[in-house]
């Protein structure tokens, strides 16, 4: 079966390492030199150790974030499954606080039996957002052109999705 897999952008995690070893560098050397012994400083100190480890994990992580084949849609980090084509009405692109989002609108009867977020789904209710969110902040791909893509797919036979998905791949090295 045709799939198209999307990683996470190394070039991103490469900035939080730098900004993260960077301040964390500052630290130790406060602490090195006697400068400080507030409790401040060991706070940054575990908070930008944290954004070191968080950004080497980032980089070392060869799992894709979304895969997508003529099944449906799968994130890993919605923890929700496979959303199947059937199921997508369509996808809009969403921009929170200068961050990408992807919201697939999905019919009435699309339900996901390993989530049990009911504030979650709440929040999404009073603020009108679509039912599932896809992060696509940190992938190497547009978020306009992920969005048409999805919006191309969601009514296409196996033959479409095959051209569609190799038109997108070509786009996709483009960018």
């Amino acid at each position: 079966m045709f799939e198209i897999r999307l990683y996470k952008s190394k070039r991103k995690s490469a900035g939080l390492l730098l900004g993260s070893s960077l301040f964390t560098a500052v630290i130790v050397f406060i602490l090195y030199k006697n400068i400080s012994h507030n409790i401040w400083i060991y706070l940054g100190l575990i908070l930008f150790g944290l954004g070191v480890m968080v950004s080497v994990f980032n980089m070392v992580d060869t799992r894709a974030q979304i895969i997508i084949n003529g099944d449906g849609i799968f994130d890993r980090h919605t923890k929700i499954g496979t959303i199947p084509w059937h199921s997508i009405l369509f996808a809009e692109c969403i921009t929170i606080q200068k961050q990408n989002y992807i919201g697939l609108h999905c019919t009435e009867h699309f339900t996901s039996a390993k989530r049990n977020y009911r504030l979650m789904d709440l929040m999404k209710e009073k603020l009108n957002l679509p039912q599932v969110i896809l992060y696509t902040h940190q992938l190497t791909v547009s978020n306009e052109a992920l969005c048409e893509f999805i919006n191309d797919l969601k009514d296409s036979d196996s033959k479409q999705f095959k051209m569609i998905a190799e038109r997108f791949k070509t786009f996709n090295d483009l960018i």
